[in-house]
């Protein structure tokens, strides 16, 4: 189901309409690859707590936007959407976790309500997760495109053109 999840999270994104059958989308469209890349991904995070808590928890923030890339490219496999979603959460996972920190509050108050709030915290965290994601993806898009234009556009006269001056 959290393939649909990431469709209705895409279209709030966007501002489009959306209805509830679409979280059972999943079951439709690439409902192998969705449930191979859920398998994957928690031997992977129960492999990794083996070693201890700290670095499951880094892999598990370096894992986490593999559903959103598999949504958005149909030609990723599980196992490629995982190390596709760890190379670009490298160096952001601590942005991830403030994120996510920032929401500790609410889950709090959701405690205290009872569950009640949870209707209300939990599609805003999943929304504010999906825009980070969304975030990341044009900027990694947009440093391959600055990186293949700087070794392009050199001049081999200028020995001091390009990305490597300070």
């Amino acid at each position: 189901m959290y393939f649909g999840i990431v469709r209705i999270l895409n279209r709030m994104s966007r501002h489009e309409d959306y209805d509830l059958s679409m979280l059972f989308v999943g079951f439709k469209e690439r409902f192998g690859m969705s449930i191979a890349l859920y398998v994957l991904r928690q031997v992977f995070l129960f492999l990794w707590a083996l070693l201890l808590l700290i670095p499951a928890i880094v892999k598990f923030y370096g894992y986490r936007l593999a559903f959103y890339l598999m949504h958005d490219d149909a030609s990723l496999s599980a196992m490629q959407a995982i190390k596709e979603s760890d190379r670009i959460m490298r160096g952001n996972k601590w942005r991830l976790f403030c994120l996510d920190l920032s929401y500790l509050g609410w889950y709090i108050l959701g405690i205290l309500t009872l569950g009640i709030l949870f209707f209300w915290i939990i599609p805003k965290h999943e929304l504010a997760a999906f825009e980070f994601y969304k975030e990341l993806v044009t900027t990694d898009e947009q440093d391959g495109l600055n990186q293949n234009d700087n070794f392009t556009n050199k001049s081999d006269d200028n020995p001091y053109s390009g990305d490597y001056v300070l």
